[in-house]
């Protein structure tokens, strides 16, 4: 089992248990999902990749899973999955901007009391990452991390967008107008893998106790294929890759804070660092 991942291969075996109890096969299962591809249902289940929250809760349903099992695999897959690398690595993490290309963020105070700007902030504009630019193509597949599958050693960053609220609203005694900008997103590429995936960076820091939720998607709309990956805190994250080689791929970032405030941003879709 690789590193990093039992919480993700016990809640596949649990599902895949339950499954089973009720006599369906994938392909059934999939479709009672209304997912595309029985092939997601295959990744869940090996560990390869985490359902989202509204899947989960779904397979929650379909499956009576009473006991809460299911849910409580997945949030040790999600903390398991934000873990850092270990220290012994030598290929720089998906996390923290390096080399050059900074540019100091802008200091805003937005709603006092409520949110404010994070400092030394930085976009990344097309830069490569350092390390392993002459790597030999690793193998991969869509909806795999991209720090796994090697593919970060020559990512740069092929689009950008701002994460904004999508409209005023009231949190306690604070105001947040429309059009708050509280990160950005980023659609990372790596010509060796020939695949991209998203990047949130924050550029506001709440001051809140309500609960956040962090959504990173990757987008293939030649096909339909997504990738979903929810992170519980304000800070950078990255999601799963999707090959390029069967179209264009968008990254999508939606921030909520509680029940009462939703930012969203999607850059436009690349296939390479060219357009679409």
């Amino acid at each position: 089992m690789s590193e990093g991942r039992e919480a993700a291969v016990a809640l596949g075996a649990e599902l895949r248990r339950l499954r089973r109890e009720r006599g369906l096969s994938q392909r059934a299962f999939t479709r009672l999902l209304g997912l595309s591809a029985h092939s997601n249902i295959a990744d869940y289940e090996a560990g390869r990749r985490i359902p989202p929250r509204d899947i989960l809760r779904e397979c929650e349903t379909l499956l009576a899973d009473s006991d809460g099992r299911l849910g409580d695999l997945h949030s040790r897959a999600l903390v398991e999955r934000a873990a850092p690398a270990p220290p012994t690595s030598t290929e720089p993490p998906e996390t923290g901007i390096r080399g050059h290309g900074r540019t100091r963020g802008v200091l805003l105070v937005v709603a006092t009391g409520l949110l404010i700007a994070l400092t030394g902030g930085s976009v990344e504009r097309g830069i490569a990452d350092p390390g392993r630019a002459g790597a030999p193509a690793p193998s991969t597949w869509d909806g795999n991390d991209p720090k796994a599958a090697g593919c970060v050693g020559d990512a740069v960053t092929i689009a950008s967008a701002p994460v904004v609220t999508a409209a005023a609203a009231v949190l306690g005694a604070a105001h947040v107008p429309a059009g708050t900008q509280v990160g950005l997103v980023s659609l990372r590429y790596s010509p060796s893998c020939r695949a991209a995936w998203p990047r949130f960076e924050p550029l506001l820091a709440p001051i809140t106790d309500q609960p956040i939720a962090v959504t990173v998607t990757s987008h293939r709309p030649a096909d339909g294929m997504r990738s979903v990956f929810e992170f519980p805190r304000l800070e950078q994250t990255y999601g799963d890759l999707l090959l390029t080689g069967p179209g264009c791929v968008e990254a999508i970032a939606t921030v909520a804070f509680g029940r009462v405030i939703r930012a969203t941003g999607t850059t436009a879709c690349r296939s390479s660092g060219g357009h679409s």
